[in-house]
């Protein structure tokens, strides 16, 4: 018996005309490790939910079709039967919270299935140490970083043991190694418990490494279904549709390298790549220099900040960030990345030392003072959101700035087209989807036109093509003259438009430079705190010991 199967499956919300599923049909084994992958809109999060017996007991709509679970049918079926066999983690952790600490959040399932306190408080230190978030206990959710929510939310969702776990974007927030970690537990207590897993997830480097087959969702139809090798050597179709190729993938198919399938990993690729390995050449990008002659435009002198549950967050940080700069910040979940941007935009003030934003010392200065020149996109777009439609969103802290109605709509309409939300302007703001709801975030900050502007994992949940299109979009206000923060797990995103990158680790500054020396002298450095750059530069090293930084920089040189 399948563990779960998909017929002729329609779907669209009483608020739409368009079906959002289209006849998909599958069907996943039990004991399967399945990906999902497709771009924003396909109709992957609502195939989730249908899956899990929710959508349809829960949201208007019209279904048609079936959904089987282990022999049941999950469209007719309670909710509270289906939840003892299935677990499902959204990539928005926040909305999943009902209790107020993080051992109560993962026992609080497991009290509902009626288990013993003893047996309770087994299962929650299990998943708790799984997800490596032993010690938490009794913080309260929402004192996390954006990736320890996800973690927790993931442990509830493991403490149960489900027949069935469906993980949408759940691992998005999470740091690389966070990352690998959750997906080699995940696919360990599938082969023990013998759990069959679905998951989404847009980062195809790493999923590769784990699933049997995957599903591609186009349109709300199913585009393919297979082995990773057999779907991700389609190439051409999959960038057409908008999926990121693994990039050892890509690196094999550019550079001719298919004989016998092509590689989806660094270790297959450096096989496949070896017979070439003589004639493999890197086109550097020029070498970035440090404006140290440009102004400065924020200084971080000797900068700690401590929570009021003693979390010591930065610790003595010291930093100067540069006009006209494209900086990315990266490190762990919990390293301090998005209290240094809060201490930037004056939201919260350092417990000791000093932070200047172009020239004035923000222990005296309100958010309300920097708010027309620092721009601020958090991590959840949720935070910022407060209108009844997505052209009022955008349009509300322009009309506080008190810019007549006209250049209010220019702005606006500038904006939205800036993140491919045109159209959308009468849309309910929490009718997107969070992907959708993120780049409506920064078009908000980006009609305010700041000189200086902080983007919080701005590409977290995003597709291939919305990616690339925020990234274009903020490498195009760099050159304008914006000056850009980007704090992100992507990078992919950093090799490839990043100047320059600071390494955060338990509120400290690990090490700076350009995005070059730090992805190139800086290795062990980066792997001694859990992060890895892009698969392409850890396969250059290997292959011709100078790592590359972006696919493009790969070639055979001419001679023979």
């Amino acid at each position: 018996m399948s563990a779960v199967r998909v017929k002729d499956l329609w779907w669209r919300y009483h608020t739409s005309r368009e079906w959002i599923l289209k006849g998909v049909d599958f069907e996943v084994e039990r004991g399967e490790f399945v990906g999902i992958v497709g771009p924003s809109g396909a109709g992957k999060t609502t195939l989730c939910l249908l899956v899990a017996g929710v959508l349809s007991k829960s949201v208007k709509g019209e279904c048609k079709g079936r959904v089987e679970l282990f022999g049941k049918d999950a469209l007719r079926t309670g909710v509270r039967q289906l939840s003892e066999e299935v677990a499902i983690v959204l990539q928005d952790a926040d909305t999943q919270f009902v209790t107020m600490r993080v051992l109560e959040e993962v026992a609080f399932p497991l009290e509902n299935l009626g288990l013993s306190r003893e047996e309770i408080l087994e299962r929650v230190s299990e998943a708790l140490e799984f997800v490596g978030m032993k010690g938490y206990e009794w913080k309260h959710p929402h004192e996390l970083s954006g990736g320890q929510k996800q973690r927790v939310a993931i442990a509830a969702a493991l403490a149960k043991r489900p027949r069935l776990l469906i993980l949408d974007e759940a691992t998005s927030d999470l740091d690389p190694l966070g990352k690998r970690e959750v997906l080699s537990v995940v696919s360990r207590l599938r082969k023990e418990y013998e759990v069959t897993v679905m998951i989404v997830d847009h980062n195809t480097d790493d999923l590769v490494k784990f699933v049997d087959r995957v599903i591609v969702l186009e349109g709300g139809r199913v585009a393919a279904f297979g082995e990773p090798r057999a779907i991700f050597s389609r190439i051409e179709q999959l960038r057409t549709i908008g999926i990121r190729i693994p990039q050892p993938t890509e690196v094999a198919f550019k550079l001719g390298a298919a004989n016998g399938g092509l590689p989806l990993t660094v270790e297959e690729a450096a096989k496949a790549l070896a017979p070439l390995k003589e004639r493999l050449c890197l086109l550097n990008g020029d070498a970035y220099e440090s404006p140290s002659g440009c102004e400065r435009l924020v200084s971080f002198t000797d900068v700690t900040y401590v929570y009021e549950d003693g979390t010591v967050a930065l610790d003595g940080l010291s930093l100067n960030i540069r006009k006209g700069e494209f900086l990315a910040v990266i490190g762990p979940n919990g390293s301090g990345k998005t209290t240094m941007a809060k201490l930037m935009v004056s939201l919260i003030k350092p417990t000791s030392g000093r932070v200047e934003v172009m020239g004035a010392d923000t222990r005296a200065v309100s958010p309300t003072m920097l708010f027309s020149k620092v721009g601020y996109v958090f991590q959840n777009p949720d935070y910022q959101l407060v209108c009844d439609t997505v052209y009022d969103e955008v349009a509300f802290p322009l009309r506080q700035l008190g810019l007549d109605e006209e250049e209010v709509r220019e702005r606006v309409q500038w904006a939205l087209a800036s993140v491919g939300l045109t159209g959308l302007e009468e849309t309910p703001p929490f009718f997107l989807s969070k992907g959708e709801r993120q780049r409506l975030a920064l078009a908000i900050v980006l009609a305010v036109k700041p000189q200086l502007l902080i983007v919080d994992e701005p590409t977290t949940g995003q597709d291939e093509r919305n990616s690339r299109r925020i990234a274009e979009l903020l490498a195009q206000l760099n050159k304008a003259g914006v000056t850009i923060v980007v704090i992100t797990h992507d990078l992919r995103l950093v090799s490839e438009y990043a100047e320059r990158v600071v390494v955060l680790n338990n509120g400290r500054l690990v090490t700076e430079g350009s995005t070059r020396k730090v992805f190139t002298e800086h290795l062990e450095t980066l792997a001694s705190i859990g992060l890895e750059p892009p698969p392409v530069t850890r396969l250059m090293k290997e292959l011709v010991g100078r790592p590359a930084l972006t696919v493009r920089e790969v070639v055979l040189c001419e001679r023979a």
